[in-house]
């Protein structure tokens, strides 16, 4: 099971910020938001595939805790990583409804 987490009112790791990559976050709906000494705190508002499992895990290197969030909050939290470092990464193209 995943708990749930409110990214708006959460201030994220610094260590993750500089290292993070955005386009990776965008494409997999996922956001690593903070580490606690070997364990890493991941948001994502998608389906956990094993595929987007598997690639975070090699990349955080460590073990996860996995929470829910929305895609609102996601978006709005990685927008505002992207206005940061002044540029902007585009969001996977969505489905027409």
């Amino acid at each position: 099971g995943a708990g749930l987490i409110d990214l708006r009112s959460y201030e994220l790791s610094e260590d993750l910020k500089k290292t993070l990559d955005t386009g990776a976050c965008w494409a997999t709906w996922t956001l690593p938001f903070d580490r606690e000494e070997d364990m890493f705190f991941v948001a994502t508002a998608y389906y956990l595939s094993p595929a987007v499992r598997t690639y975070w895990q090699k990349q955080l290197g460590g073990p996860i805790i996995w929470f829910g969030t929305t895609l609102e909050m996601l978006a709005d939290c990685l927008d505002k990583i992207d206005a940061e470092r002044g540029g902007a990464q585009q969001p996977p193209a969505q489905p027409a409804a």
